[in-house]
C-alpha cells in the first residue's frame, strides 16, 4: 500500500478532484482508484475533510493551509529558479567554449599577421638592397 503524496497535477484518468472534480492542486495522491477513477483530493476538499473530522478548527486551519499555499507556491518557484540556473550554466558553458575558440583563432590571426609582417620587411629590405646595390 502506497503512503498518499502531494502532486502538482492528477496525472491519472480523470484529472480530477474525488470530492468536487476541481483541477486546481496541488492534489493529495490517494493511489487509490474507485470505479476505474483514480481519487485524489484537493486543497480545498482536504480542508472541508480536516474541519469535518474535527482535526483543526476555521482559523488555525485557514492560517496552516495558507502556509502550505504559501510554501507550495515558493516551492514551484525555487524549481523554477533551479531551471533556469541550470539553462544559464549550460549557456555560460557554451559561452566560455566560444570564448576559447575566439581566443584561438585570435592567436592564429596574430601569427598570420607576424609571418605576414616579417615577409613585408624581408621583402621591402631586399627592394631597398636591390635599389642602392
Amino acid at each position: 500500500m502506497s503512503e498518499f503524496m502531494l502532486t502538482d497535477v492528477a496525472t491519472a484518468w480523470p484529472g480530477t478532484c474525488a470530492g468536487c472534480g476541481g483541477t486546481k492542486g496541488p492534489f493529495l495522491n490517494t493511489h487509490r482508484n474507485l470505479g476505474g477513477n483514480h481519487v485524489y483530493w484537493c486543497p480545498n476538499c482536504s480542508r472541508k475533510d480536516a474541519r469535518a473530522r474535527g482535526y483543526l478548527k476555521g482559523d488555525r486551519l485557514d492560517e496552516l493551509s495558507n502556509a502550505a499555499a504559501a510554501v507550495h507556491e515558493r516551492d514551484v518557484e525555487i524549481a523554477s529558479l533551479r531551471d533556469q540556473l541550470t539553462l544559464a550554466g549550460a549557456e555560460a558553458a557554451e559561452l566560455k567554449r566560444q570564448l576559447r575558440e575566439r581566443s584561438d583563432e585570435i592567436k592564429d590571426v596574430k601569427a598570420h599577421a607576424a609571418r605576414l609582417e616579417t615577409e613585408i620587411r624581408r621583402a621591402a629590405e631586399n627592394t631597398l638592397a636591390a635599389v642602392t646595390g
